[in-house]
């Protein structure tokens, strides 16, 4: 997978947009294990379900959780739903979700990636962010070419420095 700059100008002024999402299980699992979860929510406004805390466990403060009355919907399918509802981008971890953002026009973003969005609005240092992405690594089941395609994303995010 490659990286051009028209993805990384595209991706960085989605960043700079970027105010509201809804998130799954997985990447409040992923992202709190990781140890930057404060920090999202301290830059982004992060919504999601009641099944999602219910899956989860315990409710996360400062995730806004919203009803939806959707009946025979499974949780996957309410979270789409959710962002349909609102326009908000998608973080989750799971394709299913991914491909389902990408149908209905949805910005979507993994947890590696919501790094990354903390490195380039300078929420995060070099420090943080390397000890959360090596975490991200042992606990992410990412193929070679989403973190090849993170690897070459970080340099040319930061590259204009």
């Amino acid at each position: 997978m490659e990286v051009s700059l028209l993805d990384v100008g595209k991706i960085k002024s989605q960043f700079l947009a970027l105010e509201n999402a809804v998130i799954d299980t997985s990447s409040i699992i992923n992202i709190k294990k990781s140890h930057f979860l404060v920090d999202l929510q301290q830059q982004i406004k992060l919504h999601t379900i009641n099944e999602v805390f219910s899956e989860y466990g315990i409710p996360v403060t400062a995730i806004k959780t919203h009803s939806i009355n959707q009946t025979g919907q499974s949780t996957d399918q309410k979270v789409v739903a959710l962002a349909v509802n609102y326009s908000f981008p998608i973080i989750s971890e799971d394709k299913g979700i991914l491909r389902a953002a990408q149908r209905h026009h949805l910005e979507y973003y993994n947890a590696v990636m919501m790094l990354e969005f903390l490195l380039f609005k300078k929420c995060v240092d070099t420090e943080k962010y390397q000890n959360s992405f090596d975490l991200l690594k042992g606990y992410c089941r990412y193929s070679s070419g989403i973190w090849d395609y993170i690897d070459k994303l970080h340099g040319l995010l930061l590259g204009d420095e």
